[in-house]
């Protein structure tokens, strides 16, 4: 009878370690469906609005999941640190420029990815084609720990980049969590020579996609 108890007493234990886990997990992947992240912190810019008023103060972008697209993605603004903030969609904001002594400064835009669906991109190279740029959240990193409990070791990124051809309002993906698709796109860069040969000889991979575009808008 007292073994019994003991085996009993173990199975329980078990079961309760193993009912932890899963809801740690169940509790991790809630978050994540809905996950936005702050990696930047509040930053000192501008946000320019649709009625061509501009907001000068601390500014806060959050990186999100790939797949969380939204029509109404909103945008913290507060004049300092001990002001009210507030929050603007992209229906309100026509552009934002966060200020960089060191690096120059940044501007991001809206891009309309899927119908009716926007998500904020920094502008990294503009001319005929325009490069975008955003860091995603693709997850998290987790490992069994030493008291048998499932623990998060950290936060998983990738990036996304997209170009725009302003005369032709056109927006195409060139590399995002799946993988590249120059040779998808590769039609889009055949008025440069240099560069559509360059594509045709795989001379150009997720790191050189700056290069490509600049490149690009060298031709003109």
């Amino acid at each position: 009878m007292f073994r019994l108890n003991i085996i009993c007493c173990t199975l329980d234990l078990k079961y309760l370690k193993m009912k932890r886990n899963l809801i740690t997990i169940l509790l991790l992947l809630s978050y994540l469906s809905f996950a936005q992240i702050n990696f930047y912190g509040w930053r000192e810019g501008e946000i320019y609005l649709n009625n061509s008023d501009t907001l000068k103060g601390q500014i806060l972008i959050k990186t999100r999941k790939s797949n969380r697209l939204s029509n109404t993605e909103k945008v913290a603004f507060r004049e300092g640190r001990s002001k009210k903030r507030i929050k603007l969609t992209n229906q309100e904001i026509a552009g934002i420029r966060i200020f960089d002594d060191i690096n120059g400064d940044h501007d991001y835009l809206y891009l309309e990815i899927k119908k009716g669906k926007s998500a904020l991109f920094e502008l990294v190279e503009k001319g005929e084609i325009n490069l975008f740029y955003r860091k995603i959240l693709q997850g998290y990193s987790m490992s069994m720990g030493a008291s048998g409990q499932f623990q998060s070791d950290g936060v998983m990124t990738g990036y996304e980049y997209y170009i725009s051809i302003p005369k032709l309002s056109s927006v195409y993906c060139l590399l995002d969590n799946r993988g590249l698709y120059l040779k998808d796109h590769k039609e889009v860069f055949k008025d440069c020579n240099k560069v559509f040969n360059n594509i045709e000889n795989n001379y150009y991979d997720y790191t050189t996609l700056e290069d490509l575009v600049e490149e690009y808008n060298a031709c003109f």
